[in-house]
C-alpha cells in the first residue's frame, strides 16, 4: 500500500506534513516527502489528506488471557485478590480459555493501535497460536510460581521452557519471542531466581517479572531478606546482570545501587492511519 500526502509522527515525536509511506507485504519499504519513483510497486493507494500515520504502540506488561477475568474481584488488596479470587479461578482455566482470552486481548489492542506486547501467563502454546493468527508480535513468558526451595531444573517448567524456546523463539518471521519468567519475589525463592538469571544470561533471553507493586510487598521482602527491597533482592541474585531484562512492573519506589536497563520488544509492523 502507498499512503499518499499524509501527515506522520516520526521517531522524535515531530509532525511531518506531506509524506509518502510505502509498504511491501508486512514491511515499510519507503518513507519520503515526495512520491516514490515507482509508486505502482506498492499496490493500493491511500489518500492521506487530513490523516495521521504513526508508529504502533507497545504494551510492555500484559496477562492477555485475563481479559476473561476482568472485573472479577475489584477493589481488593493485591494479595487478597490473588489468593482468594485470581489463582483459584486460573486453576480452572483450560488451554482453550487461554486461547480465546488472548484472541480478545489482541482484538482490543489492535483496535487502538497496539502492535506488540510482552505477556506473562500460562498455556504459552495457545497464546502463541492466537497472536500468530492476529499478525501481532509478542514476547511471551510461561508463568512460574516457585514456592519450593529447589533448583529451577527440578521444576517441570524448566523442560517446558526449553521446548517453547526451540519451537517458538523467533518464529513467525521473528514476531514471536520467548522470555524467562520470575513472577515476583514473594512467589519465588533465591535458588530459582539465581538459576533463571544465569540461564537468561547464557542464552541471551529476557526476563519478565513483577517488583515492588505495593508497599506491603516491599516491606515483607525487607523482612525476609535482611532489609533488601525487591529491586535490591533481584539485583543481589544477578537478575540485572542480564543486559536484556524485559520489564519490571513497579509501583513502589525503592533505592538501587545502579541503574537497571529495560528493553521493550520492537516492531516493524505496518502502522495504521487514524
Amino acid at each position: 500500500m502507498l499512503f499518499e500526502d499524509i501527515r506522520i509522527l516520526d521517531q522524535d515525536f515531530n509532525m511531518v506534513e506531506h509524506c509518502w509511506v510505502g509498504t511491501v507485504d508486512d514491511r515499510i519499504a519507503y518513507v519520503g516527502t515526495c512520491p516514490p519513483e515507482n509508486p505502482e510497486a506498492y499496490g493500493e493507494k491511500y489518500a492521506g489528506t487530513n490523516r495521521l500515520l504513526m508508529p504502533g504502540f507497545f504494551n510492555a506488561h500484559a496477562h492477555s488471557p485475563m481479559t476473561i477475568l476482568r472485573g472479577y474481584g475489584e477493589a481488593l488488596p493485591l494479595q487478597e485478590w490473588l489468593n482468594d479470587r485470581i489463582w483459584p479461578f486460573e486453576a480452572k482455566m483450560t488451554p482453550e480459555d487461554n486461547y480465546w482470552g488472548t484472541v480478545l486481548a489482541c482484538a482490543e489492542m489492535l483496535r487502538y493501535g497496539t502492535v506488540s506486547f510482552t505477556d506473562m501467563y500460562y498455556c504459552s502454546e495457545d497464546r502463541f497460536r492466537a497472536v500468530a493468527e492476529a499478525g501481532m508480535k509478542m514476547n511471551s513468558s510461561e508463568g512460574l510460581l516457585a514456592f519450593e526451595p529447589k533448583p529451577y531444573s527440578e521444576y517441570p517448567i524448566c523442560q517446558l521452557n526449553d521446548q517453547l524456546i526451540e519451537r517458538f523463539h523467533g518464529s513467525e518471521n521473528g514476531r514471536l519471542l520467548v522470555d524467562y519468567n520470575i513472577h515476583a519475589e514473594y512467589t519465588s525463592n533465591p535458588i530459582v531466581v539465581r538459576d533463571i538469571a544465569q540461564l537468561a544470561k547464557e542464552r541471551g533471553l529476557r526476563i519478565h517479572l513483577h517488583a515492588s507493586e505495593t508497599k506491603l510487598e516491599t516491606e515483607e521482602c525487607k523482612q525476609r531478606h535482611n532489609g533488601m527491597t525487591p529491586i535490591q533482592y533481584f539485583e543481589s541474585l544477578g537478575v540485572f546482570e542480564n543486559p536484556t531484562l524485559q520489564r519490571i512492573a513497579s509501583g513502589w519506589k525503592n533505592p538501587i545501587s545502579r541503574s537497571c536497563g529495560t528493553a521493550a520488544s520492537s516492531s516493524r509492523r505496518t502502522p495504521s492511519p487514524t
